[in-house]
């Protein structure tokens, strides 16, 4: 198997950052999914004072800040204060994983239900849930979130009530049936879910996930019991011009491997606010003309738009081996259409997801496999000089054009 690792159990955060080799990550959760231009400028000013001087987009579209000194983190903790991205205390900071579509819009109720639940779940009464358990509100025009990781779904309805209010989803990852109301029940519809798993000791199975409890065929509340009849999930959208919704415009933008230098940041908030993404890419809304910093991914056909690599060794101190360079080198040999991940160690943080190409590090070199989980490759380790020749060969076969 693919080596072994320390599964932590937990995120870090701001006010909770976790320590790492090269200093403490500090991750935040913007609260609408979104950065002001503001808030995006003072993020990478505080990159240069205290990080490494990048900020890093996660497979969660959170932000994360690496670099972190301890004798640092009280002052940095203050500015977060200030710009509005620090929660009020640990336990609702890792409670509160809500991720929203990047293509919201005023009229589509995201903004005020990604409210109410975030109150709901920093409440005294609300369950304490896994810190990597989430919820996904996907209330657009098609749901863009399906492949995105998460416990519980909020979704739009393709009909509607008699009075013509739209109606919405709420179900559990994995299942076939759910609940169809109101938007004024949603919240209470989600929470109603996240008690439910904690009653079945969701907590106990593995990274405490509700797609297992599902597996096991538990009987969900009546409420949910209504058979699942959604909208067709909508194709992953282009880099560049946004066409998504009525009147939506902006532009698509990628960070190759999710990372972007202060500098970059800086750049980017000229164009209005960032929406983030679980794709590594961020949405500017307002955005009138094409974003051209020559760091940004523009083109969908870019093998680095294809690739996921976490951060490897030697900042992470599980990773059984660097990823960056290797990541460069399958950049040059990635066929068309075809997608990469390259994790420092079997638990596979960039990616939870099979690949097309799947490569973890391990002891004396690397393991990959087609279609694979990280945690799931075994064999002998190649170096890395051989693992790109068996690529290359592997490429150039026909039945992987």
């Amino acid at each position: 198997m693919s080596g072994s690792f320390d599964i932590k159990g937990w995120c870090p955060g701001a006010l909770r950052p976790m320590l790492a080799a090269d200093g403490y990550v500090v991750r935040l959760r913007p609260k609408d999914g979104q950065l002001s231009s503001r808030q995006g400028l003072a993020l990478a000013d505080l990159a240069r004072r205290y990080g490494t001087g990048a900020l890093t987009l996660t497979s969660r579209a959170n932000i994360q800040l690496r670099g972190i000194e301890a004798i640092d983190h009280p002052a940095l903790l203050l500015a977060l204060e200030v710009e509005g991205l620090l929660d009020e205390s640990v336990r609702v900071e890792s409670q509160r994983n809500i991720l929203l579509s990047p293509f919201w819009q005023a009229n589509d109720a995201t903004q005020p239900l990604c409210v109410a639940l975030g109150n709901a779940l920093g409440d005294t009464g609300a369950p304490l849930l896994p810190s990597k358990f989430g919820f996904v509100l996907d209330l657009g025009d098609a749901p863009y979130l399906r492949a995105a990781s998460g416990d519980v779904r909020v979704e739009r309805a393709h009909t509607q009530s008699p009075t013509q209010e739209p109606l919405f989803w709420v179900y559990p990852e994995g299942a076939t049936t759910g609940w169809l109301g109101h938007q004024s029940l949603v919240v209470k519809a989600a929470m109603d879910l996240a008690h439910w798993f904690v009653r079945h000791n969701g907590f106990e199975n593995p990274r405490g996930r509700m797609r297992v409890l599902i597996e096991r065929a538990l009987p969900l509340p009546d409420a949910f019991q209504t058979p699942l009849d959604l909208m067709p999930p909508a194709p992953q959208a282009p880099l560049g011009a946004v066409q998504v919704g009525l009147g939506q415009g902006g532009f698509l933008v990628g960070l190759r491997f999710g990372q972007m230098s202060a500098d970059l940041c800086s750049y980017l908030c000229g164009f209005g606010p960032l929406h983030m993404t679980p794709w590594r890419q961020i949405y500017l809304p307002q955005a009138k003309v094409q974003p051209t910093h020559p760091a940004l991914l523009t083109d969908a056909n870019d093998p680095y738009s294809r690739i996921d690599i976490c951060t490897g060794a030697p900042a992470c101190t599980q990773a059984l081996g660097e990823t960056l360079s290797l990541a460069h080198e399958v950049a040059k040999i990635l066929p068309k259409g075809r997608f990469a991940h390259l994790s420092g160690c079997a638990k596979g943080c960039a990616r939870a997801s099979a690949c097309d190409v799947t490569i973890v590090a391990q002891k004396g070199g690397f393991l990959w496999g087609r279609n694979a989980q990280a945690g799931n490759l075994f064999g002998p380790a190649l170096s890395q000089e051989y693992l790109l020749e068996d690529l290359q060969s592997a490429f150039e076969r026909p039945d992987h054009a």
